[in-house]
């Protein structure tokens, strides 16, 4: 893509589609979540509900009609984090021809886009808890960690090798929960892990017409179906996320647009900011590998 393409006036772009997509090999959470519903405050909420249990239904011929009572929708919310990164040149920079670069502040400006972009990804993977924030202290959304509660699968803190057989019954946890869990998250090096525990012979990738996350997908054969494993370098390797992919999305009070500051020097200056949340309905349908020791099964 060149780089004039993000420096064109009388265009109207969206800075959040190119953050989005920019690198999407880096930031693949970010990528795969896609947009949910836009935030309309700093508190971004939503409503959760649940089915009952399956239970013997039968009525007699005649039956008197009966309305059960069902408990209100759980409100759930997350905050709002603003994102910013500023980048600039001098105008003398600007101006000086270079053999690779034909717009240093365009050059640059895509650099801020990835590093925006990265540090979505970051908070989406490490962020343990929501901050409200005040006039000191900066708001941060929840991330994966936060919303994950239910099928936590420990081992008290001991470190322990990832096997076939755990992630085989975290993936049958969460579809009891009544989740259709699609994409294993894993860190780099759980990835080898994963690849590891496959015999040779099994297939270990699959060709799929959706380039959103790319023309490849190494995948993991469960009992239960076929999940895309996904590898992310910011996940830490004590960790792996099973993921309905479908109740997850990044909703934006502010897409992300450049704004230009104060010319007080001879440079040319801009910011890029945003504001967006992780909106995350029916964790249950998601899981949490956890006390992983991240260490590859000797062939």
């Amino acid at each position: 893509m060149a780089m004039t393409q993000y420096n064109n006036t009388g265009k109207d772009v969206d800075i959040t589609d190119l953050i989005t997509n920019i690198s999407p090999t880096e930031t693949p959470l970010m990528t795969l979540l896609g947009k949910a519903d836009a935030a309309k405050g700093v508190i971004h909420s939503w409503e959760e509900d649940k089915l009952r249990d399956p239970a013997e239904n039968a009525k007699v011929e005649g039956f008197d009609y009966s309305v059960d009572t069902k408990d209100e929708p759980r409100l759930l919310d997350n905050v709002c984090q603003i994102f910013a990164a500023g980048y600039g040149v001098t105008k003398t920079s600007q101006a000086v021809h270079r053999k690779n670069i034909k717009n240093k502040m365009a050059y640059n400006m895509r650099a801020a886009m990835k590093e925006i972009a990265l540090d979505v990804e970051y908070a989406l993977i490490n962020n343990e808890n929501k901050v409200t924030g005040n006039d000191d202290t900066a708001r941060k959304m929840g991330g994966l960690p936060y919303f994950v509660k239910t099928n936590v699968m420990d081992n008290g803190g001991t470190a322990r090798p990832l096997t076939w057989d755990l992630i085989n019954s975290t993936i049958e946890a969460v579809k009891a929960a009544g989740g259709s869990p699609d994409h294993i998250v894993v860190s780099l090096r759980n990835k080898r892990v994963i690849s590891s525990l496959l015999p040779i012979n099994t297939t270990r990738n699959a060709d799929i017409g959706n380039k959103k996350i790319g023309a490849v997908i190494d995948v993991f054969v469960s009992d239960f179906g076929v999940l895309n494993v996904l590898p992310d370098r910011w996940l830490g390797n004590a960790d792996v996320y099973v993921l309905s992919s479908e109740y997850f999305g990044l909703s934006y009070l502010r897409p992300f647009k450049t704004e230009e500051l104060p010319n007080t020097s001879d440079a040319l200056k801009k910011e890029i900011v945003g504001e967006l949340t992780l909106e995350a309905r029916a964790e249950k349908a998601s899981a949490r590998i956890t006390d992983l020791d991240g260490i590859v099964p000797t062939e």
